[in-house]
């Protein structure tokens, strides 16, 4: 199961724009004195940003250790959709969240990003199980350039100069990176290209699908349909693919780490940065 994507939509449930767009009978602020109300969801947004990053570096160290020595990339995600959803059939059971009312309009929306969402990890596991994590993450860096193409292609949102100027060292930086990898391979390196556009393919098919208020979900819900619907997926197909096999085989876990692979994945961390950096300044024009 995509931690990232858990992390974003917690964070996201927790930070004022969330609910700036909810019933205002339901914001956090009227729950009392607006800067205390404010500076308490600040602290909480940033215990769960904490949280998030180190639950990924986790999972992708732990992920990456079982991949080696089970590695069936297939079966382990499906093991990782059926964890989720038992969580979260629990979650609905105990009404620890609200269940949702899936409507047939909802569910022919949440097909395609649930189609998407399972193929980016399944890519991911792909590509952990082929070369180092470092190496598969700082790929996945690229996801902003995917981001901008498919958003420009699909629903016709130009990105600003320096939108685009940002996206030049992160391209550059996973270049560099990728030129001077001591694990590199053709499958993890286009396993992780590819789970890059499945990924962003799902962000964008969410903003195209989405975007009638009758028909949208929260976003713990949203994460939730789409976790069990990839289960559900991708369940009889790792069967088919994989079967049940162990394998007691081990790898070796050290790779070696050039000068420059580390200036190339610094480059392209940068590059998000400022990436990130470029989205809110845009954002602000646009509110003023």
């Amino acid at each position: 199961m995509d931690i990232t994507m858990i992390g974003c939509n917690l964070t996201t449930a927790l930070h004022p724009t969330f609910w700036s767009t909810q019933d205002p009978g339901s914001t956090p602020e009227d729950d009392g004195p607006g800067k205390s109300s404010g500076t308490t969801r600040t602290l909480q947004l940033g215990v769960m940003f904490g949280v998030w990053y180190l639950l990924n570096i986790y999972f992708n160290i732990y992920n990456k250790q079982v991949l080696k020595v089970y590695p069936f990339p297939a079966t382990v995600t499906a093991f990782q959709f059926a964890c989720g959803t038992v969580i979260i059939l629990l979650m609905w059971t105990f009404n620890l969240h609200r269940r949702p009312n899936i409507i047939r309009a909802q569910l022919a929306a949440i097909l395609p990003l649930a189609v998407a969402h399972t193929m980016g990890n399944l890519l991911t596991n792909i590509s952990l199980g082929k070369v180092a994590v470092s190496f598969t993450h700082t790929i996945k860096a690229m996801e902003p350039f995917f981001t901008v193409v498919l958003a420009a292609l699909f629903i016709g949102e130009k990105p600003s100069f320096w939108v685009v100027s940002s996206l030049i060292p992160i391209v550059g930086g996973v270049a560099l990176a990728s030129f001077t990898e001591a694990s590199f391979n053709w499958v993890g390196f286009g396993s992780a290209m590819a789970s890059n556009l499945t990924n962003q393919s799902r962000n964008v098919l969410s903003k195209k699908l989405m975007v009638k208020k009758e028909e949208s979900l929260d976003n713990i819900n949203l994460f939730s349909v789409i976790t069990v619907i990839s289960f559900i997926f991708l369940l009889p197909s790792a069967i088919l693919m994989e079967g049940i096999k162990f394998s007691p085989s081990y790898l070796q876990s050290a790779t070696p780490v050039s000068l420059i692979n580390t200036v190339g994945t610094a480059l392209a961390l940068v590059g998000v940065f400022l990436y990130s950096g470029a989205k809110r300044m845009k954002l602000k024009l646009k509110a003023s």
